[in-house]
């Protein structure tokens, strides 16, 4: 991800997206996967 401001923001963020084989996904999705198992 990259942290900044830019566009329309009022401060700084961070932007993080996943894509999985090309395809966007929604990364709080990844949050809850046991990478453990």
């Amino acid at each position: 991800g990259e942290i900044g401001t830019t566009g329309r923001s009022t401060g700084p963020h961070l932007h993080w997206a996943a894509q999985w084989y090309s395809k966007r996904v929604d990364p709080a999705v990844l949050l809850k996967i046991n990478f453990n198992e």
